[in-house]
């Protein structure tokens, strides 16, 4: 490689070029899929999340199957690890809850407690409990509610133990349980 030859005082400075690689074009799909995705889990998780009413025990105001966007961001976005049910705390909202304003929640039994219809209320809104027939209170969930109990009493941490901790469970459930549950959500199936 050839060596550049001094220049005199009035020559212009020797200006060096450097070339930017040029990505893949791979990697530049990949770039904008996980940029896109970390978008849409932080929109989803602080500040709108879509769901489907899965029963009618939000009927009149909202139907079956009807689709609705939760605007997460308005009482306080909730700081969660994405895609878990991990929570970290609250941050504040914009506003309380107002009468008229429908609050989605799950079925949790914290959510159930008296503090927490009692806050509800206090806001100037109504608790409006599921009804027998929602899918939320079907025999399969009291049997889940049980398993779940045990297995989080035997406290498992290797996978053998909770392979043992899981048929243990389900040995407990009794066809009593069983027969049970069904009088008590689904009377009409007991009726055949």
């Amino acid at each position: 490689m050839p060596r550049p030859e001094p220049r005199g005082s009035d020559a212009a400075p020797l200006t060096v070029q450097t070339v930017a690689k040029q990505k893949s074009t791979l990697r530049e799909y990949a770039e904008a899929l996980l940029v896109a995705l970390l978008l849409a889990l932080v929109i989803r998780t602080f500040v709108v999340q879509a769901f489907k009413i899965p029963s009618g025990s939000m009927l009149p105001t909202l139907q079956v199957g009807d689709h609705i966007l939760v605007n997460k961001f308005i009482y306080g976005p909730r700081l969660e690890i994405p895609l878990t049910q991990v929570s970290l705390g609250r941050l504040p909202g914009l506003r309380k809850p107002k009468p008229g304003d429908v609050v989605v929640w799950d079925n949790l039994t914290p959510h159930q407690s008296e503090e927490a219809v009692e806050a509800v209320e206090g806001a100037g809104a109504r608790v409006v409990p599921l009804p027998p027939w929602s899918p939320d209170l079907t025999p399969i969930e009291e049997m889940f509610s049980k398993v779940k109990n045990a297995m989080r009493s035997a406290a498992a941490r290797t996978t053998e133990a909770v392979y043992a901790a899981f048929g243990s469970a389900l040995h407990d459930v009794t066809p009593e349980n069983i027969a049970g549950w069904f009088q008590d959500r689904a009377a009409y199936a007991m009726q055949l």
